[in-house]
């Protein structure tokens, strides 16, 4: 059995037909070499008598062999000439890839003098590559006599099959320039792209390969920068993006000798548009750290990875008498930098300061989004109230330790030698005890400081919690020497402050009443005889409030206690001012000691606000609002009241009728020699 790859027995056929003399007599199959793919898995092939024997075909035996790893045969009669309607046709199986293949015309045909003898249907098995001979060994070949017809050789066919397609699997994109990530990419960004290719073909090869690399800049058809069996490698060096912001997809398609095509695909995100701002960031102290809490950074970027936040150090404690940073305006700036991930966090940071943060979006792949209106703040990296003495800071305010030198300090200017600045931190910038201390807006330790140590302090009681509502006082003649004031009705108050001028010559002392004593977080209570009577009062703990009425406080004089212009300031557990209702203890008319404001609620307001005054006696007065360049903006009252409790509001417009501008504006009350002033914040 002799194979041959070349066409001549084709050409021997078709000479035959066209009535040339053949050089030989041969059974040949048409075509001799046959390809079997994936796009044409299944092909037939016919063999044929060329002509030329001793004498015309009516019959042949002829056994077929083939590779049945390659290829599976079906065998029949020929769609053309008498053995198309043979007599007898039969295939009888020898074994695995071997069969032998008997036909007879029948009959009184006198048979062929050339033509086809029978046909066979060859499909390549699937996922298979290789090369076969479909093998014809001629046992029997008869004429219409059943006797043997000479001098004929039986060609054998040649079969190449390739099945199945490259296999491309395990494509990837890699970023080169962004080791944190190989998911996202901008314009720019230095890429990898491989792909580990496959194929049955012994032939395969590089040549065979192409990616799409339009999406990143480059050809729809790159071949490998590198083919390394079974890795193909292509290199980026600067991607330019289509789309800008997106999904991209590379595409690398393998083909094969046979025109098998296998594809494989990765994706990845294209993002070039920056983040927006930080939003919503707030600032809150700790100690020797500061909390951070953010709305989730997805709110400023589709793509976003971390949060980070700098920081510019006001490092001037306690005195904070430098001036103070600005923010940082970018993701470079500041002196130090902390990233993180989430929606809060707290930065570890010493020594004591105050910290200027700003917080940025980066998102993955490393864009940086500016500086906003909410997203910056600042804080102290300590308690306002924890103070050093001979134990150091512990990160609480306590007795023992603070509200001792409070004690020491109290009432004492920064020129007094035994005056302690760390004590120094009220008034803060929003009063509130988390608040920036001001130190340099009073210069001294007093009721401000007193009442940021007790909102500060640690011990909270459930009985400490503050009542409801605004409190109501009254004063109380007990004698013509002592004077108290009583609480008449509890409310949300957490400290108080006592101010009046003595004459001089006379002395008033201060003692806490039994309501002072009955409440069940610690109380400090401290007058400052230098600035006539100043008398602080303050029941700490958070949140904490003075419960119960009785007597408060109680003045007394060696000798006939002069009429006082008294003024009382309450706080309540928000550091806030609380409108004060001076009444009578038998629920009776009010009975104010000093003429004066009480107060104004709301405060801030928009636009309207009411103003609280006290009159102890009969007699003309005038309210009058100023702003900040002391321009007279409205006259509220002038006329003669009675003595009493009175309310005015203002409705935030100027004398005009026009509403005035947001800000700080002033009351100012003149009742005969007494003048009071109170600030009020319009907001819109």
């Amino acid at each position: 059995m002799t194979k041959f790859r070349h066409a001549l027995p084709t050409i021997l056929f078709a000479l035959l037909l066209v009535g040339a003399v053949p050089t030989r007599a041969d059974i040949v199959c048409v075509p001799d070499t046959v390809s079997l793919t994936a796009a044409t898995p299944a092909v037939d092939l016919v063999w044929s008598y060329t002509g030329g024997g001793s004498a015309n075909v009516a019959g042949y035996s002829i056994v077929v062999a083939w590779d049945p790893a390659l290829v599976t045969p079906t065998f029949a009669r020929p769609d053309n000439g008498p053995f198309a309607g043979a007599a007898t046709f039969f295939v009888v199986p020898l074994g695995s890839g071997q069969a032998r293949v008997d036909a007879a015309i029948g009959g009184a045909d006198p048979g062929i003098a050339s033509g086809e003898l029978g046909k066979v249907t060859l499909t390549g098995v699937g996922g298979q590559a290789g090369e076969t001979a479909l093998d014809l060994t001629l046992s029997a070949l008869r004429d219409p006599d059943n006797l043997d017809v000479t001098g004929v050789t039986a060609l054998d066919a040649v079969v190449l099959v390739d099945i199945g397609a490259p296999v491309v699997a395990g494509v990837a994109i890699a970023n080169s320039t962004l080791p944190h990530t190989d998911d996202f990419v901008k314009d720019g960004d230095a890429l990898v792209v491989t792909a580990t290719v496959t194929d049955e073909d012994p032939g395969f090869g590089a040549s065979g390969i192409t990616a799409d690399l339009s999406g990143l800049g480059g050809a729809a058809d790159a071949a490998p920068d590198d083919w390394t069996a079974p890795v193909a490698t292509w290199n980026v060096a600067a991607a330019t993006c289509t789309p800008a912001d997106g999904t991209i997809t590379v595409t690398v398609t393998a083909t094969d000798s046979g025109g098998n095509v296998g594809t494989g695909s990765d994706g990845i995100t294209a993002d070039n548009t920056p983040p927006t701002a930080l939003q919503d960031l707030t600032v809150l102290p700790g100690h020797e750290k500061i909390h951070l809490a953010w709305t989730d950074a997805a709110a400023s970027d589709a793509n976003p990875w971390q949060v980070v936040f700098r920081t510019a150090t006001w490092d001037d404690y306690p005195a904070y008498a430098t001036a103070a940073p600005a923010y940082p305006a970018d993701h470079l700036a500041g002196d130090a930098v902390f990233d993180t991930t989430g929606t809060a966090a707290d930065w570890a940071v010493t020594p004591r300061a105050i910290r200027y943060v700003a917080g940025f979006v980066t998102d993955m792949v490393l864009q940086t989004g500016p500086a906003g209106p909410t997203s910056t703040g600042r804080a102290t990296n300590y308690w306002l109230g924890d103070v050093a003495g001979a134990a150091g800071y512990d990160g609480s305010v306590d007795i023992i330790h603070d509200i001792t030198l409070l004690g020491t300090t109290y009432g004492l200017a920064d020129t007094a030698a035994a005056y302690l600045p760390e004590c120094n931190v009220g008034p803060t910038d929003t009063r509130s005890p988390r608040g920036i201390p001001e130190p340099g807006v009073d210069a001294e330790v007093g009721f401000e400081d007193m009442m940021v140590f007790a909102l500060n302090y640690t011990v909270v009681t459930p009985g400490a919690k503050a009542a409801a509502g605004l409190p109501r006082f009254a004063w109380r003649r007990v004698s013509d020497r002592a004077l108290a004031l009583d609480v008449v009705a509890a409310g949300d108050f957490q400290g108080l402050r006592l101010q009046a001028a003595v004459p001089a010559g006379c002395t008033v002392a201060v003692t806490p009443g039994p309501l002072v004593a009955a409440q069940a977080a610690p109380t400090f209570l401290r007058d400052t005889p230098a600035a006539g009577l100043d008398v602080g009062l303050a029941v700490f703990g958070a949140g904490a409030g003075f419960r119960g009425t009785g007597e408060l406080l109680r003045l007394t004089a060696p000798v006939s206690l002069p009429d006082l212009d008294l003024r009382l300031t309450a706080r309540d557990t928000g550091n806030r001012d609380v409108a004060l209702d001076l009444a009578a203890p038998d629920g009776g008319d009010p009975v104010p000691a000093a003429a004066g404001f009480a107060g104004n609620f709301p405060n801030p307001f928009n636009p309207r606000t009411t103003l609280v005054f006290d009159l102890p006696r009969r007699g003309p007065v005038e309210i009058a609002v100023y702003g900040l360049d002391g321009r007279r903006v409205r006259t509220l009252a002038a006329g003669v009241r009675e003595a009493g409790r009175h309310e005015i509001a203002w409705d935030g417009c100027d004398a005009g009728g026009r509403p005035v501008a947001a800000g700080t504006y002033f009351a100012r009350l003149t009742a005969g020699a007494a003048r009071d002033t109170r600030k009020m914040v319009l907001v819109k």
